[in-house]
């Protein structure tokens, strides 16, 4: 039974040691680009729209709606994380650093 749960634990870590490590995809700067238009000037014409130097707008509305609240949530996240690092003193601001790299 040790042998079995000490697989599990390592196989956790695992998933999580690769999922930490970084990986750029062009896919993704071209989500946050139509998710940014979108928010910016609404659904309304986005698939007409031209995204200079990205690629053409493909994912259906369901996805491209999600690509929207994922940016939603990591903006509100980022302003958060800045809100605190001003706001407190003693928060880090090596996390403020991290996430704006992100």
């Amino acid at each position: 039974m040790k042998k079995f749960s000490f697989l599990i634990y390592f196989f956790i870590f695992g998933i999580f040691f690769v999922m930490s490590l970084p990986y750029y995809s062009g896919d993704v700067k071209n989500h946050v680009i139509w998710a940014q238009s979108i928010l910016d000037q609404g659904i309304v014409g986005f698939y007409e729209r031209y995204f200079h130097d990205y690629a053409f707008q493909s994912y259906p509305p369901i996805s491209t709606g999600l690509f929207v609240v994922s940016l939603g949530l990591y903006n509100l996240l980022y302003n958060l994380i800045h809100f605190l690092n001003i706001q407190i003193p003693v928060f880090p601001i090596t996390t403020d650093l991290f996430y704006r790299r992100l």
